[in-house]
């Protein structure tokens, strides 16, 4: 019985073992089991995160379309805006001439203006024409030289050069988007236009100047070695200094501003001396001459146009500089800008729409500031937002932080424009005036009135009284 007993506790013993080995092998498929149910759980959440995906990839889809159509929409806007712009054809052009009441008054009726600045124009370009077109090869009118003689002496190109470089351009900016903004809006005379904005400009300015003086030297030095000959050739080097000395302003008042002085003060005076030596002291030598030889109607015949031409010019020239407007360089609406809020748009064109804000009291400080010729105190003019300053083009071009930044931008919106374009068309009638005045009569007047009264009754018959150029070599 006790072995009996003995061989079940050593059979107890062998099976408690194989059970204990049999549960040893059993506890690494139970952690292969829980790895398992973690990476199902992640499958799970991995499914849900794909079908979270394909949702924003369905809602980002719909986006698309409807920024694709919200395009085409604003395209078709455009189009039809475009459209509509050129249809109304001049009508821009009496849109944008208005005038405004010390630059921030009410708006005036804009055609009368847009009138105006046409027929000053206009008026000095016709009227010194007509006796250049009713001159013929074959004939010498009592009243002006031969029309072959005028296109012959080079002053011709001077005059149409003078017309195709200004015209276009001058009423190019009165029709621009924005006149304000351009140098209209901010120059009384086209010397500054050219000096402060138009590089170009000046450049064309001053190659017409010198041309026309070079052209003058060359039709006067062939006059009688004298002081009238001299005073002549001098007269037509001062044509050169408004080519030569810019009108340029400067807007940082911490800047010497002598030599811009200086520089505009030499250009006036060489402007009037030209004024004074080649129109008004010719047309009083061939008044003199004509008293002592001429008779009543053959006086009137000589000296009316040329009295008319001068009084003309001369009137263009007081009334330039007794209505002149006043120049403004100085743009602090550019500086309303997107970039100098930190990209907000929106401040930016809240803060250009109320510029300028300041108080009685910065006002006063403001008013008590030194200024300088062309940056008067205070402006002259106000500042508008204008939404979307790049084309379609830039915006599919260039860096999304770049167009972001340039979502609008801040443009001169009210200003002085009528004025500043009356004064720029009145100079240009005076310039065009004194130049036909000088190609027409100067050289043929100071050739009659230099001639001895023998060499003028030799030569003119006294039926018909006239101003003829004497033959080189024919003074004594």
């Amino acid at each position: 019985m006790a072995e009996r007993l003995r061989v079940l506790e050593l059979d107890n013993e062998l099976l408690r073992r194989e059970a204990e080995e049999s549960r040893h092998a059993l506890e690494p498929l139970a952690h292969h089991r829980a790895v398992v149910l973690l990476l199902e759980a992640a499958n799970e959440k991995v499914r849900a995160h794909e079908e979270h995906i394909c949702f924003l990839d369905a809602a980002l889809s719909k986006a698309e379309l409807r920024r694709a159509k919200a395009e085409a929409r604003a395209d078709k806007a455009r189009a039809a805006l475009l459209t509509k712009e050129h249809e109304l054809g001049g009508a821009v052009l009496m849109q944008r001439l208005v005038e405004m009441k010390k630059g921030f008054g009410p708006i005036l009726n804009a055609p009368p203006g847009a009138t105006t600045l046409i027929a000053i124009v206009a008026i000095p370009v016709v009227g010194a024409s007509l006796p250049i077109l009713l001159a013929s090869s074959s004939s010498n009118l009592a009243f002006t030289p031969r029309a072959n003689s005028v296109s012959a002496s080079g002053m011709l190109v001077v005059l149409v050069c003078l017309v195709l470089g200004y015209s276009p351009t001058f009423f190019s900016l009165l029709i621009a988007r924005y006149p304000c903004a351009t140098a209209i809006g901010s120059c009384a005379s086209i010397s500054c236009a050219c000096g402060n904005y138009y590089e170009m400009g000046y450049t064309w300015m001053a190659v017409v100047l010198i041309t026309c003086s070079s052209v003058l030297v060359r039709e006067f030095a062939p006059l009688p070695t004298g002081l009238l000959r001299s005073t002549l050739i001098f007269g037509s080097l001062c044509i050169m200094t408004p080519g030569v000395f810019p009108e340029r302003f400067e807007t940082n008042l911490t800047e010497p501003v002598r030599f811009l002085s200086l520089s505009y003060s030499l250009h006036v005076l060489g402007l009037g001396l030209a004024m004074l030596l080649l129109v008004a002291l010719p047309f009083g030598l061939i008044c003199n001459r004509a008293r002592r030889r001429l008779g009543w109607p053959a006086r009137a015949r000589v000296l009316l146009p040329r009295g008319a031409h001068a009084l003309s010019a001369a009137a263009f020239a007081f009334i330039f500089f007794v209505y002149r407007g006043t120049a403004d360089v100085s743009d602090y609406c550019a500086h309303q800008s997107p970039h100098s809020f930190g990209g907000q748009v929106g401040a930016a064109a809240t803060s250009c729409a109320a510029w300028p804000t300041l108080s009685a009291t910065d006002c006063a400080a403001v008013s008590a500031l030194p200024r300088t010729a062309g940056h008067p105190v205070p402006v002259t003019y106000t500042c508008d937002w204008v939404n979307g300053s790049l084309s379609r083009l830039d915006e599919l071009l260039l860096p999304g932080s770049y167009a972001l930044l340039h979502e609008g931008e801040c443009k001169k919106g009210a200003c002085r424009l009528y004025v500043n374009a009356r004064s720029i068309a009145l100079e240009f009638g005076m310039l065009f005036l004194m130049g036909s005045y000088v190609a027409l009569y100067t050289r043929a007047d100071m050739e009659w009135a230099l001639a001895t009264d023998e060499q003028v009754a030799a030569l003119v018959p006294v039926s018909e009284p006239t101003v003829v150029p004497i033959a080189p070599g024919a003074w004594k």
